[in-house]
């Protein structure tokens, strides 16, 4: 018991934290591609430098998911209570096709807030918000790249998950260049007018 709580303590910590890394991570290859700067471990912490608004980010994120996921956390617990097991099973096939639908759009809505909140210096409701409103004129899009990343990593799981250390940055290495494809950060001349545009 000890020992699994120590594990599952690990594992949520280090998902909390990798949203800061990510923005480090996002930051150094930035700097390595536009000012010669080689990037090393130490890149990944440089997000700690946007610690507030990324920690804001995430209490946001998470009160959107429980107030969202009441209603089906209902249906399934009287799927559940209901004693009968077809009830039950269409209550959890529901429940966990609601999961899975609802995790694709709030990830496509709001798939470059945390580098709004990098490069534009931005809050993170002005960060989500900025994100939400360019992605729903590009909802086709950012539903393909999701289904890409999600099958890229699918294949680091079914390689014993070893494979993950490999496609989990090839992940994060593709949502830099997206938005570096859309915004042209490093261009010298990139401007609030791309955003304004495509907003």
């Amino acid at each position: 018991m000890g020992t699994s709580i120590i594990m599952g303590l690990l594992f949520y910590f280090l998902s909390i934290i990798q949203y800061w890394m990510l923005s480090g991570l996002f930051i150094g290859m930035y700097e390595e591609r536009t000012e010669n700067k080689k990037m090393d471990i130490t890149s990944l912490f440089r997000g700690f430098d946007h610690g507030m608004p990324i920690f804001m980010y995430l209490l946001i994120m998470i009160g959107i998911t429980f107030a969202v996921i009441l209603i089906p956390m209902i249906i399934l617990i009287l799927g559940a209570s209901s004693g009968s097991e077809a009830v039950m099973g269409i209550s959890m096939l529901i429940f966990y096709l609601f999961i899975f639908a609802f995790s694709i759009i709030l990830g496509v809505l709001f798939m470059f807030t945390i580098q709004f909140i990098t490069f534009g210096g931005m809050e993170a409701w002005d960060a989500m918000k900025t994100s939400a409103a360019i992605m729903k004129n590009n909802l086709g899009t950012g539903f393909v790249y999701f289904i890409l990343i999600f099958l890229l990593n699918l294949v680091g799981v079914m390689l014993c998950f070893v494979g993950l250390l490999v496609t989990v940055p090839m992940s994060m290495m593709v949502m830099y260049f997206a938005f570096q494809d859309v915004f042209q950060i490093e261009s010298k001349d990139a401007t609030d007018e791309i955003i304004e545009h495509l907003v």
